[in-house]
């Protein structure tokens, strides 16, 4: 090859590799922009989803981010030191934040205790009498006078 094409070629071969470094991925993007929360107060939306210009200021910075070669969760921590823990979709598995995944948990549980236990109260007691398969309960015997005033009221 001559010098004439040498440096044309390796000149947009720099060009090129340059320009597909350029711009992210728009799926590893949406990936780290995805575990952000807007910090603009439109009721805790993800950044990707959200449409304010806080979100697509940082939106630009983590595609900046992402361009200068840092990973996700670089990017995270850097989100994180900027605008605090309340920038994370999630909390951690650590130290306090690991109660936020516990809890849900925990109280699923309590609940169906706390349920089972009213069901039972309420339930009505049933009578197993001795006798083999009576299931009516047992009345006290009812003396001869309250059986002849009966019939008599019956009667009349």
């Amino acid at each position: 090859m001559t010098r004439k094409l040498l440096i044309p070629m390796i000149f947009l071969g720099l060009l090129s590799v340059s320009r597909l470094s350029a711009d992210p991925s728009p799926e590893a993007l949406h990936k780290v922009t995805s575990q952000l929360l807007c910090t603009c107060g439109c009721s805790n939306m993800l950044v990707s989803n959200c449409e304010c210009s806080t979100a697509a200021k940082m939106r630009k910075e983590a595609a900046a981010m992402l361009d200068a070669g840092k990973s996700e969760s670089e990017i995270l921590t850097a989100f994180e030191q900027e605008y605090g823990t309340k920038v994370l979709a999630e909390p951690e598995t650590q130290g306090f934040d690991l109660v936020a995944w516990i809890m849900p948990f925990v109280g699923l549980a309590m609940g169906s205790l706390i349920v089972t236990l009213v069901f039972r109260r309420l339930r009505v007691p049933t009578n197993h009498s001795s006798e083999a398969g009576d299931p009516t309960p047992e009345h006290p015997p009812v003396s001869d006078r309250f059986k002849k005033q009966i019939e008599e009221e019956l009667r009349s």
